[in-house]
């Protein structure tokens, strides 16, 4: 985990409408990012340069 640097925890704590939109921000990424499809793809994508590694190889 990313360690902030000295200060940022407590001025976060000191703007919590600042640290609520981070985190939403940081929530509407996870959610468009790292989707099952998303996964998926990642995973056909692996077998497919192995299969061609296997046959090239």
């Amino acid at each position: 985990m990313k360690k902030l640097p000295p200060g940022q925890a407590s001025a976060y704590l000191n703007h919590p409408e600042q640290a609520d939109q981070i985190a939403a921000a940081a929530r509407l990424r996870c959610l468009n990012e790292h989707t099952g499809s998303k996964r998926l793809g990642d995973i056909f994508e692996q077998l497919d340069w192995e299969l061609l590694e296997h046959r090239n190889g």
